[in-house]
């Protein structure tokens, strides 16, 4: 079993990269999609929000993401307090699922803050992805979801994972063409021995 972690600025393309590996039948780990439903649905976590971040919730107790990545993104210590509380549980979800896919040749761990949450331990090898900054800023733009300062807190932090690309990372440029992509992700498959 190979287990490949995908990590990288945000709207660097990690997502497609996750994706073309999903369309190939291989178990994909989504680490944001984890920390969402645990924000949402897990008491403990709630209860630790709560107390850090009591103006996150409305009246009937519900979370309110917004507000949360507000408080979250204000400073370096309210975005430390996040990743202290989420972090130790999103990895313990990507060990049981790599252990519910012990049987795969392949898995994937989608993980924007790989070194950051420890999930790097886990990997035999770590694409990250390399996308301009122009390249990221429109996509993000086209999103609209993000103020300029938030998104200049999100890079701040993201950018510390960079110090931490080793042999073990092999870098893949996140604004070439689909196709080139798919034929670089195929050539790797291919040299692994996972697709013909």
């Amino acid at each position: 079993m190979i287990v490949v972690g995908i990590t990288g600025k945000i709207a660097a393309g990690k997502s497609t990269i996750a994706h073309f590996f999903k369309e190939k039948n291989f178990p994909v780990f989504d680490a944001d999609f984890e920390a969402r439903k645990l924000q949402e649905t897990a008491a403990q976590i709630q209860r630790k929000i709560q107390k850090k971040f009591p103006n996150v919730f409305d009246k009937k107790g519900k979370l309110d993401r917004q507000k949360l990545r507000f408080e979250v993104l204000k400073n370096d210590s309210s975005l430390r307090d996040m990743e202290e509380i989420i972090f130790p549980e999103v990895k313990k979800k990507a060990i049981n699922f790599i252990s519910q896919n012990k049987y795969s040749p392949f898995i994937v761990l989608d993980v924007p803050l790989m070194w950051g949450s420890g999930i790097d331990i886990l990997c035999d090898e770590i694409f990250y992805i390399e996308t301009s900054e122009t390249c990221r800023h429109k996509r993000i733009s086209e999103r609209g979801f993000l103020s300029l300062e938030e998104l200049r807190r999100i890079e701040k932090r993201q950018k510390q994972e960079e110090n931490n690309l080793t042999d073990k990372v092999l870098v893949l440029r996140g604004d070439i063409s689909l196709l080139e992509t798919k034929l670089l992700l195929d050539s790797y498959l291919r040299k692994k021995g996972l697709i013909r």
